[in-house]
């Protein structure tokens, strides 16, 4: 039975592949699908096969459709592989495997894929998403994430709340865009149409006990305090 950090360590693995497929064409999404798959069902049907538990980075095939794919190497990390080096090589290894959460992992994949193809995309085609989002967190980092004209700010929070490992901090978002707009409370229920987040947009996170910077003083309004002060001095 896995453990309660592994269960957790697991949904938010889960949250990130199914926002970043998403982010790839149909195309993309289609190729990294097939191959992904067919590395599951090989390692159920041996699984004490090292062979099969054993992925090269540089293989043509897994670069192209497996780690080229927004997403690819967090299922990876799904499955319980791990990026190590052996012989001076990159290899993504699985020491453990768990059949039953392979196969779990191998259905909520097909899921994920259908529900991509049944999307048209408002981003050009160059995603499966309408709304692609990059969040700016404040560690330096980015996260991205694929979503839909019908989901609201509340499913971008939540998608940010369970991505990070400090979920339950209190962050804030807000446009990137001039002017800049907090992504408050009061619009958790606006859509993503709405809220004019398609087919692109960059949001960054920021702490609400961060006090905004002062505004700065106009060159009139710097004259007009230097007078006071000159006015106050003669009184005295």
């Amino acid at each position: 039975m896995a453990t309660s950090a592994l269960q957790e360590r697991r949904k938010r693995l889960v949250n990130r592949v199914g926002r970043h497929l998403p982010c790839n064409t149909i195309q993309v999404v289609s190729d990294f699908a097939k191959v992904a798959t067919k590395v599951v069902e090989n390692i159920l049907s041996n699984p004490a096969d090292v062979k099969f538990r054993e992925l090269r980075a540089n293989n043509k095939t897994i670069q192209r459709a497996v780690l080229s794919c927004h997403g690819g190497r967090e299922f990876l990390s799904l499955l319980g592989f791990e990026k190590i080096t052996k012989n001076g090589e990159v290899v993504y290894f699985l020491a453990e495997p768990h059949v039953d959460h392979l196969t779990q992992a191998k259905g909520w994949l097909a899921e994920r894929v259908k529900s991509c193809e049944q999307s048209e995309g408002s981003v050009g085609g160059r995603a499966c998403a309408d709304s692609v989002l990059t969040v700016l967190l404040t560690s330096g980092q980015t996260l991205e994430g694929g979503f839909y004209k019908h989901e609201t700010i509340h499913d971008v929070y939540a998608f940010l709340q369970s991505s990070v490992v400090n979920g339950g901090e209190d962050l804030r978002l807000r446009t990137t865009t001039v002017p800049e707009t907090e992504l408050g409370e009061q619009m958790l229920p606006m859509s993503l149409a709405d809220a004019k987040l398609l087919p692109r947009a960059t949001l960054a996170v920021v702490k609400p006990s961060a006090a905004p910077p002062p505004p700065k003083k106009s060159r009139r309004n710097e004259s007009e305090e230097g007078s006071q002060k000159r006015q106050r001095l003669r009184r005295l």
